[in-house]
């Protein structure tokens, strides 16, 4: 991906840019030439290993408008419980 693109896309100078997924930053990086200082860029990915390599990048850069992140489990008893197939925590309606 290019600067072009992400600048076609709409992304300007001034932009608050949420990279679901980012990897090591790569796009994350490219979001953050493209909205300049006065935006920034938030990186999450689920991988550990990429979101330190992503930290140790920006740190190498200097950047500190580009933070990443990994994210929330996304799990509850509602969520675990229809997993489990148990409906006693879960509601319906009648």
């Amino acid at each position: 991906m290019s600067r072009a693109v992400l600048e076609a896309a709409g992304l300007a100078r001034g932009m608050r840019v949420l990279d679901i997924g980012c990897g090591a930053g790569d796009l994350s990086f490219l979001a953050a030439e493209v909205v300049g200082r006065s935006g920034s860029v938030l990186g999450i990915d689920r991988a550990p290993e990429a979101i330190a390599a992503a930290k140790a990048r920006a740190r190498e850069r200097g950047l500190k408008r580009v933070r990443f992140r990994i994210p929330p489990a996304p799990c509850g008893r509602r969520r675990a419980a229809f997993a489990r197939g148990d409906s006693s925590s879960s509601s319906s309606r009648t």
